[in-house]
């Protein structure tokens, strides 16, 4: 679908082929809040960097947020690009060199008429600021951090794939970025949704090396060493083999039916920590 965006004085314009047109993903993180969501999230939408056209490039500015990251050097400078105007401040798309053939426009700097969204899919909710409240539908899916699908897996799923102009030079189907991740950006997240509940980091560890077989110097040197969840995993000492009785819902997806084996390990560490902070008791967590 082609879509036609601009900014608000419109020193800035642009198009883009965008095979993910349906602004369903709302982003609570704290970056999206603070750059591109005064409702307290930001909607983005998945698009061809190679098809983008942009007039006024003089006026852009590039933002790269830094991120607590729980490393020894305490925070890492994202790699993502966030485009706005110099001008007038519009929030307009992110990009990130590590996935260079996609781009995200800000469903809010689109001027060409979107489609309706059948539902929305709430991510990064350990982030939400207290006072933004959690809007849409009963059966909508709710993440603490990343979600379950991309935005490519979400609109192939529902059927909503917007072809592409030029099929030859589209990009394929990227597989979920929480796998590229670093576990040290969403560690810290973990431990925040525990600590809300008055569970403590010390819990959310031994929940994390019952999982996953790493003593604490080992999950220490994980979180300091930058490790993707890939990696993570694959460095993983062995999975505790009662990891398949962790069953049940969280955020949306139940857990015992993810198919992708990596993803579902991400599941079962999603669900641990979902239940410590729920206030189960830690012999029923460790199976």
């Amino acid at each position: 679908m082609q879509l036609e965006g601009s900014c608000h004085c419109r020193k800035v314009t642009f198009s883009v082929d965008a095979a993910e047109p349906v602004p369903f993903m709302r982003c609570y993180c704290s970056i999206c809040r603070k750059t591109a969501g005064a409702g307290g999230y930001a909607i983005n939408l998945g698009a061809a960097t190679h098809s983008m056209k942009v007039t006024g490039k003089r006026y852009l500015g590039i933002y790269q947020a830094r991120i607590e990251d729980g490393s020894a050097a305490g925070a890492h400078t994202s790699e993502a690009r966030r485009y706005f105007c110099s001008r007038c401040g519009s929030a307009l798309w992110v990009w990130d060199p590590r996935w260079p053939e996609l781009v995200h426009p800000h469903a809010g700097a689109i001027d060409t008429p979107l489609p309706a969204a059948p539902g929305s899919v709430h991510i990064m909710l350990g982030s939400k600021a207290a006072w933004v409240p959690v809007e849409g539908r009963p059966q909508d899916a709710r993440f603490d951090a990343y979600p379950d699908q991309s935005l490519a897996q979400w609109h192939e799923a529902h059927g909503l794939r917007s072809p592409p102009a030029n099929r030859s030079n589209h990009p394929k189907m990227q597989e979920h970025r929480i796998f590229s991740t670093p576990f040290a950006k969403v560690y810290p997240l973990y431990v925040q949704k525990a600590e809300r509940k008055s569970r403590t980091k010390q819990e959310v560890d031994q929940v994390i090396c019952w999982l996953t077989g790493y003593d604490e110097a080992g999950l220490r040197q994980q979180v300091e060493s930058g490790s993707d969840f890939r990696t993570f995993f694959a460095r993983a000492p062995a999975l505790h083999p009662n990891c398949a009785l962790i069953t049940g819902v969280v955020c949306g997806v139940r857990v015992e039916e993810v198919a992708d084996p990596l993803m579902r390990n991400i599941r079962y560490l999603d669900k641990l920590v979902d239940e410590l902070a729920k206030g189960r008791k830690m012999d029923k967590i460790l199976r």
